[in-house]
C-alpha cells in the first residue's frame, strides 16, 4: 500500500473522493483502491464531521457489516472509535495494530490502535461481508 499517496489527501466534510475525505470517505477510498470493495457512502446520515448525528452513520454501518473479534482482524478491516463518548470516528487497519485515518483537519495519519489514546476508545472492528 502506498501510504504517501493517501497522506496527501485533504480533509473535507462528507468528502468521498480525491478532492477531500472525512474519516469514512478515507476508509471507502482505501477499501476501493486496495481491495476492490465498493461500500456504502452514508453521507446522508450526518451533517458534517463535527455533528453528533455522525453516530447515526455508525449505527447504519454496524448493521450492514460483520463485527470481527479483535484477535481475528486483518488488513482492510474497519475500526470504529468512541470520540467524546460516542462512536463517531473510524479508520482502516493497514497492518497489525496500526490503522489509517483522517481526524478533522489534522490530515491523514497512520497510528497504532493498540496504544493510547486509541486503545481505550475502540468500539469495535468490522468487515464488509463478501
Amino acid at each position: 500500500m502506498d501510504f504517501a499517496w493517501y497522506m496527501r489527501l485533504p480533509f473535507a466534510d462528507k468528502g468521498r473522493d480525491l478532492n477531500g475525505v472525512d474519516c469514512w470517505g478515507l476508509v471507502r477510498l482505501v477499501l476501493l483502491r486496495e481491495y476492490g470493495l465498493r461500500v456504502p457512502s452514508y453521507a446522508d446520515a450526518y451533517l458534517d464531521a463535527e455533528d453528533e448525528s455522525a453516530q447515526a452513520a455508525i449505527g447504519l454501518f454496524s448493521r450492514d457489516w460483520l463485527r470481527v473479534p479483535a484477535e481475528r482482524t486483518r488488513n482492510g478491516d474497519v475500526i470504529v472509535f468512541h470520540v467524546f463518548g460516542a462512536p463517531t470516528h473510524c479508520g482502516v487497519i493497514v497492518s497489525p495494530g496500526t490503522f489509517m485515518h483522517i481526524f478533522n483537519r489534522r490530515g491523514v495519519a497512520c497510528e497504532e490502535y493498540v496504544r493510547e489514546p486509541w486503545r481505550s476508545r475502540i468500539e469495535g472492528f468490522y468487515r464488509w461481508p463478501i
